[in-house]
């Protein structure tokens, strides 16, 4: 497929174990019992413990500069609500069960409260042509 200097060693490394994985015959549906079903803190804090932390692991912490600052610019809805939805995600990603789920969805997440954040910023500090750009690529692509 591609000469072996230049795809790096662990997208080799991955290729072959998803080749394996696709050659072991299992079935997918045998994943469900891979599933964590634990609802002890203790697991999280055990699993973070023994957690390899790699670069990509960066992504966390600048989602959570993101959230911060968005939910510090929000004028509606109020504090005590948007403390009270942080704090629901928080518990969400230490309980095991609803770690498993959350930890993906938190880029979505990001993204979903950047850009309802994004109407709280002041005009004066908004690019124009940068807003003029969005409303045009959405009439675009809305057709009206």
């Amino acid at each position: 497929m591609f000469p072996r200097s230049y795809v790096p060693y662990k997208l080799r490394r991955k290729w072959r174990a998803t080749k394996a994985r696709i050659a072991s015959g299992k079935s997918p549906a045998s994943s469900i019992t891979n599933l964590n079903t634990s609802f002890s803190p203790a697991d999280t804090i055990r699993a973070l413990r023994r957690h390899r932390w790699s670069l990509y692991d960066g992504q966390y912490f600048l989602l959570a500069v993101l959230a911060i600052f968005c939910l510090s610019i929000m004028s509606f809805p109020s504090p005590l609500f948007r403390t009270f939805v942080a704090s629901l995600l928080l518990t969400g990603l230490v309980i095991p069960v609803t770690r498993q789920f959350l930890l993906p969805f938190l880029p979505i997440a990001g993204w979903l409260v950047l850009f309802y954040s994004c109407k709280y910023v002041n005009p004066p500090y908004r690019d124009i042509s940068v807003s003029q750009s969005i409303a045009a690529s959405s009439t675009s692509h809305i057709g009206s």
